[in-house]
């Protein structure tokens, strides 16, 4: 049985249904395409950004979910040692 971050259960077919959701939309090329035209972050994560570079600034960063790369280059701004995987064949 797995909880989530307030402690209330997630049923495991709920977690491969939306997995799988994910995978069939993030693995679109239109999805990727979408948003690697955007060259800049959205307010949200330039906050986020802001408020996590002292934290996190030379530390090796795992970006999971990358799809076109967008924030990629603002995370290489701040470390040197990156890796970023998606599940979309291109990006």
């Amino acid at each position: 049985m797995a909880r989530d971050s307030i402690g209330a259960v997630i049923k495991m077919e709920n977690v491969a249904a939306l997995n799988t959701s994910n995978r069939i939309a993030y693995s679109s090329p239109d999805i990727t395409r979408y948003y690697g035209r955007f060259d800049v972050l959205f307010e949200a994560e330039r906050i986020l950004l802001d408020y996590l570079r002292p934290k996190i600034q030379n530390s090796r960063i795992l970006d999971l979910g990358i799809g076109g790369g967008r924030t990629t280059k603002h995370l290489l701004e701040i470390t040197s040692e990156y890796v970023g995987l998606d599940y979309a064949p291109e990006g």
